[in-house]
């Protein structure tokens, strides 16, 4: 099991540690729903440096992230980022991932999802036919989210860059908390304003000052926040309840983050739904966070709408969603 930069500092602070894509990570300090609080009141410090980071260069740099992304990133320049997806040949999605532009045309940064790092390392690769400089820097990466609506506030002390007034999906570099050239990004989805920062692993550590700024938060808690962020929360004991309803003759694909609480239990999973004009399917990619499985998830197809439907497997348990994306 791997650790990232800031393993110490979480063991050091009593975090409730487990392993999540392969590295250990801290779930949660105080609890979720303190830590979720905090985020939606003041501000919390993510750590997700188990994040993977790819790094395309050279002429035909654009084109092969034009070939193998649904989003169209000839409209970047430098400093924007992207929401974006692979789409497979299926018509699903293989992940989705953000799209940053280093340097116009020519230099890009991928950043995707840590449990399909290797998945989408091959897949990226595959479809390299025109010898595109490709680097896997995640080992030499790592990532802070700091998040919440006084984030920007709490930080701008901290950097020698303006983030105050940082535009979502761009970003700037600069000195952050004494660690040189920074990429100080205003993305994330806990629905909150806040900025995420990559640097590399040699200087993080070293990284003062910010640890008292906001509250150490846990991945758990990442997801709760993402989670009712501008969407609906609802308590289920029924088989089968329709928890969203997307427009299938518009959308073919719809992104889910769903997650089951029952008690002290948790279970947190990402799912594409898609369908193919007469069925709809549910793929779960990434299981995020689960203490037990808590629920399952389905998807109906009925005369040009897809609704998606979750089963809990226990009474009283309390099912959080949040539509991340549709893509037609």
């Amino acid at each position: 099991m791997k650790n990232t930069p800031f393993t110490h500092k979480h063991l050091a602070l009593g975090a409730k540690m487990a392993e999540f894509a392969g590295y250990n990570m801290p779930i949660s300090y105080t609890g979720i729903n303190d830590e979720h609080a905090t985020v939606r009141n003041n501000a919390g410090i993510f750590d997700v440096s188990h994040m993977g980071e790819f790094i395309l260069k050279g002429e035909h740099a654009l084109e092969l992230i034009q070939r193998i992304c649904s989003n169209d990133a000839a409209k970047l320049v430098h400093g924007q980022a992207q929401y974006s997806c692979f789409p497979n040949k299926e018509g699903g999605i293989v992940d989705d991932l953000i799209v940053y532009c280093l340097e116009q045309n020519k230099s890009y940064m991928l950043v995707v999802n840590a449990g399909n790092m290797e998945k989408d390392w091959n897949w990226v690769n595959a479809h390299n036919t025109n010898n595109v400089e490709i680097h896997n820097i995640s080992e030499k990466t790592c990532l802070l989210a700091i998040q919440g609506p006084n984030a920007c506030k709490l930080l701008q002390p901290l950097v020698d860059v303006d983030i105050l007034n940082l535009k979502y999906y761009t970003f700037v570099r600069g000195t952050f908390a004494g660690v040189d050239n920074v990429i100080i990004s205003a993305t994330g989805y806990t629905g909150a304003t806040g900025v995420t920062g990559a640097t590399g692993v040699d200087g993080a550590s070293g990284a003062t000052g910010f640890q008292g700024a906001s509250g150490a938060t846990g991945i758990a808690g990442a997801t709760g926040t993402g989670l009712t962020a501008g969407t609906d929360a609802l308590t289920t004991t029924v088989a089968n309840q329709t928890i969203d309803s997307y427009d299938a003759t518009v959308y073919r694909t719809a992104k889910y983050i769903i997650q089951a609480t029952n008690g002290a239990d948790v279970h947190s999973t990402e799912v594409l739904v898609t369908h193919n004009g007469t069925d709809a399917s549910v793929t779960e990619y990434a299981t995020m966070y689960s203490t037990s499985s808590l629920m399952t998830v389905s998807a109906d197809y009925n005369s040009g709408t897809v609704y998606v439907k979750v089963t809990p497997v226990n009474t009283n348990t309390t099912i959080d969603f949040l539509r991340e994306a549709v893509l037609a």
